[in-house]
């Protein structure tokens, strides 16, 4: 979660939400397509862009995953005469 930054609230408070967009522009691609219908919309997505634009990525390590397989190891001639039994039942 992106944090307040009331230094940079305190210098957007007087912008016009046109004058918002178009810093919001300035960013990168990613927030051009952010929905920007007030001032308070324009101003968050602002923040956010500028917390982005000053932190580091952080290196995410996926946790390994103990996994149980389980399988049925079932003669080719047997699993077709079951589908065939199956299917059989099905027509009848």
């Amino acid at each position: 979660q992106v944090p307040e930054n009331k230094e940079l609230r305190e210098k957007l408070k007087d912008k016009t939400l046109t004058e918002l967009t178009s810093i919001l522009k300035t960013y990168k691609t990613l927030h051009n397509t952010t929905d920007v219908d007030s001032c308070k919309r324009a101003v968050r997505a602002i923040e956010i862009a500028e917390f982005y634009r000053n932190q580091q990525p952080e290196e995410r390590k996926n946790k390994p995953l103990n996994s149980f397989i389980v399988g049925v190891d079932i003669e080719r001639e047997a699993r077709r005469r079951k589908i065939s039994e199956r299917l059989q039942m099905r027509l009848d």
